[in-house]
C-alpha cells in the first residue's frame, strides 16, 4: 500500500500524461496486474487486467475532471490523482 507522501515514481512506476486526454500509458519496472480509475465518489469506471510492463488506456469518455487511478503491480499497489482535461 502506499503512504500519502508517496507518488507513482516511488514505486517505478510512469503515468502519462496526466492531465490526460484520450490516452493514458501506464508503465512500471513491475509487472502491471490491474489499473481501475474511479470516480471520487468510489465509483468504479474503468478496470483493466494487465500482464505486461506497460499499458495504454482509452479515457476520452471520460467527462473533465479529477478521478482516482488505482495501480496494482506483482508487488505494490497505490493510488494517484488523474485529471481528465
Amino acid at each position: 500500500t502506499s503512504d500519502i507522501n508517496t507518488t507513482p515514481e516511488d514505486y517505478g512506476i510512469s503515468v502519462f500524461p496526466n492531465p490526460v486526454g484520450n490516452q493514458l500509458t501506464i508503465s512500471s519496472t513491475d509487472l502491471l496486474k490491474r489499473a481501475g480509475i474511479y470516480a471520487l465518489t468510489g465509483n468504479k469506471i474503468i478496470v483493466q487486467e494487465i500482464s505486461s510492463n506497460e499499458e495504454t488506456l482509452n479515457v476520452g469518455l471520460l467527462d473533465k475532471g479529477i478521478y482516482l487511478l488505482y495501480i496494482q503491480t506483482e508487488n505494490n499497489q497505490l493510488s494517484t490523482k488523474l485529471i481528465k482535461k
